[in-house]
């Protein structure tokens, strides 16, 4: 079974591109966006998927083009072990909107995981759109197989409320019907 991964945002530091650890904050608040390849290590390790699909487009940081959110991805999940014919790129979709077409345009089972904060709008704009996902949770999963994280979702939970109240104007904006 595939496992879609839907990427986030992504920040430079003096080692290069990176996802996102959480450390940084943007003007929608910190993401954690790590949490998605985290989670995904996981669920490949304990062989609950083992074919993980790694979605995102051209990232953008500060004004600057980036390399492709799926690259980072995979680089940092190759780095934890996972082998390359395990993953696929799918280098397309800056917007959530974008990866959810990617990833159900498809002929397969749609299983798709990113952060807690993230699944309701994804949830929405599915609905909206007509598309069929199973939504799951970086951070229930990582919980699950590696407590130890414990600590460190606690960290990133305590600093979502700006990228919280950011979601919520994306959900209202797909309930009016003007969601970009």
């Amino acid at each position: 079974m595939n496992l879609y991964v839907l990427g986030g945002t992504i920040t430079y530091r003096s080692s290069g591109w990176q996802m996102d650890y959480g450390d940084k904050e943007d003007e929608h608040g910190v993401t954690g966006n790590i949490l998605r390849v985290l989670g995904a290590y996981y669920e490949w390790k304990h062989g609950h998927n083992n074919h993980l699909v790694l979605v995102g487009g051209q990232g953008f940081y500060e004004g600057i083009i980036s390399p492709k959110i799926a690259q980072l991805m995979w680089k940092d999940l190759h780095s934890l072990g996972i082998p390359c014919e395990d993953m696929e790129m799918v280098n397309e979709g800056n917007t959530t909107l974008d990866q959810l077409k990617q990833v159900c345009s498809r002929q397969d089972e749609h299983v798709v995981m990113s952060n807690e904060w993230h699944l309701p709008r994804i949830e929405l704009l599915a609905r909206a759109n007509n598309l069929t996902v199973e939504l799951r949770s970086a951070e229930d999963t990582i919980s699950r197989y590696a407590p130890h994280w414990k600590q460190i979702i606690d960290h990133y939970n305590t600093k979502l409320n700006l990228r919280l109240d950011s979601e919520l104007r994306g959900i209202y904006a797909c309930l009016c019907g003007n969601y970009q």
